[in-house]
């Protein structure tokens, strides 16, 4: 709890704290008013702690703060003070102007604006290179691929991988973690150590001591490890298989047990009770030991990495007399035509994009399908022709995988919804498409909650990837656009509805939902491309072109390795 009564220590022995805001703030208003005309307070207290300041202590003109993560403000008080938050994460450049009268010395005139850092285009070299050389120091391995995830964990099958963590970087036998510490689950595919910090955030409580979530060990014997499972039931357990009461464990704890057990056990003993490392930091460890195995980091599944799996498809449309056929790989591109009217080679058009007069790809002129709005009895279906995989593989089905397209969307259309995809190949009159573009140009699906991501234009050219983990829960689809990751649908909805059955239906609807558009390239993947794979694509182009390399994942994970610092103890935080 935060200490408030005096004496407050000293956490840092240069700093003397004192938690009086407003007693510092008339302070310094009273030693510095009388050699001043205006009065600016630099804080970090948040937007409540500043508005009350700046409200009860006269003489504050303007309040630059910080510490709300509630986006921008900008408030002008009845004392005429004004009260600034920045927005946060870097998302966007406060710039405030103040002219003076020297003259009256009267009230500034203000001129305030916020530019959002995502349109900034020109690049400071001196400033980038600065940055380059702190991250550099602080931070070599920054949204590197580290390992991937198969699966969605819960708040517990990620403490469980944190204690297999702390067993591989340690001594420990046992461990006993508190699922209630996970800040935030990550979702299936690439793992950076962003994800491991957005996981186990790390607060010094108190400053220059280990995070309130790092990874303890201390000794008890096995009749104490045995009472401290029975006074904390719903933590996850490592264990031996065979506890001996009289023999000596040593046992992985988060902090505030390894250091309070009077709070969580009853009547058990510790002794050599020290830290081993950050939560976070073990797990990156972990990661990079299970990623240089071939294996995810979640389960004993070999990375598709590793193997030579014929499971990847690409269709560029070049050949104007078999315009269908694959470039190369396993599945079958075909129209969808259960009536048999041949509607396909009437209504589907295949020329370039300048005899179209339509706009070019990226790199120039390319050849491109142009297709019709479809019925629902029409659409093209891909065959797969891939295993069965991920949680309903038992049910012969394709739980992970991935799907590809340069897309070109006229205007004419862009006010509705549009099909992209849908999984049921069989009860199609009746099944509504899967994916969509939505009228905003963002693509995905809606469940309880809206998941479409991502803002293209129309009359423009888009490399639009799909990636699904379907799962009975926790079943997750990612989108990315041009090669960047737009959005995840992380709601843990997306279930058997977006497995494939043999098949896929793309460009079709139940309820008429398709208008006509163009596509340049396709690509079909019988499992779930990484992060990595998918930028390296890059944006819609001439040619769709992938390569999978074996083992490129882990001799850039172990070049990493080698190459990341090691942790030093810090004096400031």
């Amino acid at each position: 709890e935060p200490i408030q009564d005096d004496p407050i220590p000293d956490f840092i022995k240069q700093f003397k704290m004192s938690w009086q805001w407003q007693q510092i703030g008339q302070s310094i208003v009273n030693q510095y008013s009388d050699d001043v005309d205006y009065m600016i307070m630099l804080s970090h207290l948040g937007v409540g702690q500043d508005t009350d300041m700046a409200t009860n202590v006269p003489g504050i003109d303007l309040v630059l703060g910080g510490h709300t993560h509630g986006g921008e403000s900008y408030t002008t008080l009845d004392n005429g003070a004004i009260v600034l938050q920045p927005d946060f994460y870097a998302k966007g450049i406060t710039d405030l102007t103040l002219n003076f009268n020297l003259a009256d010395k009267s009230s500034p005139v203000v001129d305030y604006k916020t530019i959002e850092t995502d349109t900034i285009v020109e690049r400071d070299e001196t400033t980038k290179l600065a940055i380059d050389e702190i991250m550099g120091r602080y931070a070599p391995d920054a949204e590197t691929e580290i390992a991937i995830s198969e699966n969605y964990p819960t708040d517990v099958q990620l403490v469980e991988i944190t204690a297999l963590a702390a067993k591989h970087s340690s001594t420990i036998s046992a461990a006993l973690l508190n699922p209630e510490l996970v800040q935030k689950r990550w979702t299936p595919g690439t793992l950076t150590q962003e994800d491991f910090h957005k996981a186990f955030y790390v607060e010094r409580q108190p400053s220059n001591t280990p995070g309130f979530n790092s990874i303890y060990k201390v000794t008890v014997s096995g009749s104490d490890l045995t009472a401290m499972f029975a006074s904390q039931p719903d933590w996850f357990l490592l264990k031996p298989e065979d506890i001996q009461s009289t023999n000596n464990y040593e046992v992985a704890l988060f902090k505030g047990a390894a250091l309070n057990p009077d709070l969580f056990f009853n009547s058990v003993t510790f002794s050599n009770v020290e830290p081993i490392a950050e939560a976070w930091w073990l797990l990156d460890k972990y990661a990079r030991a299970r990623t240089s195995q071939c294996l995810h980091l979640d389960t004993d599944t070999e990375l598709y990495s590793c193997n030579n799996l014929a499971n990847v498809t690409v269709w560029n449309f070049d050949d104007t007399n078999n315009p269908l056929a694959a470039d190369f790989g396993p599945s079958i591109l075909s129209y969808f035509d259960p009536d048999e009217t041949n509607w396909g080679t009437a209504e589907t058009q295949y020329s370039t994009t300048t005899q179209l007069n339509i706009d070019d790809l990226n790199d120039g002129p390319s050849g491109v399908m142009a297709f019709s709005r479809h019925a629902p009895t029409e659409g093209l279906l891909i065959d797969l022709n891939t295993p069965a995989n991920g949680d309903f593989a038992n049910e012969g089905m394709v739980s992970d995988y991935t799907l590809v397209m340069d897309l070109y969307w006229p205007a004419e259309g862009k006010d509705i919804y549009r099909a992209i995809m849908q999984a049921n190949t069989t009860d199609y009159l009746n099944d509504d498409a899967d994916m969509f573009i939505d009228p905003s140009g963002g693509y995905g699906q809606a469940t309880s909650d809206s998941g479409y991501f991502g803002n293209t234009q129309p009359d423009s050219w888009h490399r639009v990837a799909f990636v699904f983990y379907t799962a009975p829960t926790n079943g997750v689809f990612e989108v990315y656009i041009d090669g960047e990751l737009a959005g995840v649908k992380e709601d843990g909805e997306i279930d058997s509805r977006w497995a494939l059955n043999q098949s896929v239906l793309l460009f079709t609807d139940n309820n008429y939902e398709t208008v006509p558009g163009y596509l340049n390239s396709l690509l079909y993947a019988g499992r779930a491309m990484t992060r990595d794979e998918i930028k390296s694509m890059g944006g819609a182009q001439q040619k769709l072109s992938f390569e999978q390399s074996t083992r490129v994942l882990n001799q850039t994970i172990e070049r990493h390795y080698q190459a990341a610092p090691a942790i030093k103890t810090n004096l400031w935080i």
